[in-house]
C-alpha cells in the first residue's frame, strides 16, 4: 500500500477572531456583542491615507525638503535613468535617514470587513470580531501581514499584466492583487511603485521574492518557484470574492477570506496521510514540474502517473514526490 502526506491548500473555518484597528487614534461605533457586516462602519478618525517610502536609491530633487508639497506626478528624483515621480498629491517628510511621501490627512471610516459579532473593544483604536473565513494556503511567501480589498486580474497574458496594473494603478494603493500565474521582476518593480500592498500569484522566481523583500512588498505564490500555474480550486476562490476585504497573514503562509455565513462542518477525524488511488489529487515536487497539481491517473510497481491540470500531460514521479490535497 502506497501512503502519501496531505496538504490543506483551502480550509474552512468558523470562529475565527480578526481585529479591525484604525490607522491613528480616533473613535469607535460599535460596542461588544454588536452584530457586524462587511460595510458596517465600526470606527472613524483623522489620518494621512496613502504613505510611500522614498528608496534609500533615489536621489531627490535639491528644491525638495522637509514638508514640501508635491503634486500627483511631480519628478521627485531619480534612480540612476530611471524617474521616480509622485504616485499622489502630498507633501515630503523625512525622518532620520527615511524619506516619505504623505498625502494630506483626511476623514478616514473604518469598515467591518467581516460578518460577524464583535467580541472585545480597545477604546479609540480597535475592535476584534469573531468570524468565519476560508484560509487558503501560499507554498511561499515573504513576511508581513497585509489587510486590504482584492483585486484580481482575470488570468493575463504576459503582456496584459502590465496593462491591467497601469489601467488599475489609481485604485491600487494598498490593496491586494492577484495577479494571475506568474509575476515576474518588471510587474513587481512597476507594483512596488504604485503603492501596491501585496502582489499574489501561482508562482514567481527566486529574484522576484528578493525585490519584493527588499522593498517590503508582500508578495505570495500559491504553486512555487518558477513557472507554475495557480491551482484551478483556489482561482475559482478568488475570481468568486474580487473585491472583498482579505486578510494575508505572512507568518501562518495563509490568505484569510471572510464569508457572510458560518461552514456547517463535522470535526471528522483529520488524515495526516492518505492511500494513493486512482483519482487522488496531488501535487508534485519534481522537477521539472515542481509545484503542478494532478490527478492520480495510474499506479504501478515502482511510480506512479500523474495526468497535470495545467495541460493535461501525463508524468511518471515517485511516491516520494507526491502530497495529497485535501
Amino acid at each position: 500500500m502506497n501512503y502519501i502526506p496531505v496538504m490543506e491548500k483551502v480550509k474552512h473555518t468558523n470562529g475565527v477572531l480578526l481585529e479591525r484597528a484604525l490607522p491613528s487614534e480616533g473613535g469607535l461605533r460599535v460596542s461588544v456583542g454588536d452584530k457586524v457586516e462587511a460595510f458596517s462602519e465600526v470606527g472613524f478618525c483623522k489620518y494621512a491615507s496613502k504613505i510611500v517610502k522614498i528608496d534609500a536609491s533615489v536621489k531627490l530633487h535639491k528644491k525638495l525638503k522637509q514638508g514640501s508639497r508635491v503634486s500627483e506626478g511631480t519628478l521627485l528624483g531619480r534612480s540612476g535613468l530611471r524617474a521616480f515621480r509622485a504616485p499622489f498629491s502630498g507633501f515630503i517628510e523625512m525622518k532620520d535617514s527615511n524619506r516619505f511621501l504623505l498625502s494630506e490627512k483626511e476623514d478616514f471610516t473604518l469598515l467591518s470587513g467581516v460578518w460577524g459579532e464583535v467580541v472585545d473593544c480597545i477604546e479609540r483604536n480597535a475592535v476584534l470580531i469573531r468570524t468565519q473565513t476560508t484560509d487558503i494556503h501560499l507554498m511561499a511567501c515573504t513576511p508581513g501581514f497585509i489587510e486590504g480589498e482584492l483585486i484580481v486580474f482575470p488570468n493575463p497574458t504576459d503582456i496584459l499584466r502590465l496593462q491591467y496594473l497601469r489601467q488599475y494603478f489609481k485604485n491600487v494603493y494598498r490593496k491586494v492583487i492577484y495577479v494571475g500565474d506568474y509575476v515576474d521582476s518588471e510587474f513587481m518593480q512597476s507594483a512596488i511603485e504604485y503603492g501596491v500592498g501585496a502582489v499574489l500569484a501561482g508562482s514567481a522566481p527566486r529574484e522576484t521574492f528578493l525585490l519584493a523583500k527588499q522593498h517590503g512588498v508582500f508578495l505570495g505564490v500559491f504553486s512555487g518557484f518558477g513557472n507554475i500555474p495557480t491551482p484551478t480550486d483556489v482561482f475559482s476562490i478568488l475570481s468568486n470574492v474580487s473585491n472583498r476585504f482579505v486578510f494575508v497573514q505572512g507568518d501562518k503562509n495563509m490568505i484569510r477570506v471572510p464569508m457572510p455565513e458560518p461552514f456547517l462542518i463535522k470535526k471528522p477525524y483529520r488524515h495526516y496521510i492518505k492511500k494513493v488511488v486512482k483519482g487522488l489529487r496531488v501535487l508534485v515536487f519534481t522537477e521539472p514540474d515542481f509545484g503542478s497539481v494532478g490527478v492520480v491517473e495510474k499506479l504501478g510497481k515502482t511510480s506512479i502517473v500523474v495526468k497535470l491540470e495545467k495541460n493535461d500531460r501525463s508524468i511518471e514521479v515517485s511516491e516520494r514526490a507526491l502530497v495529497a490535497l485535501a
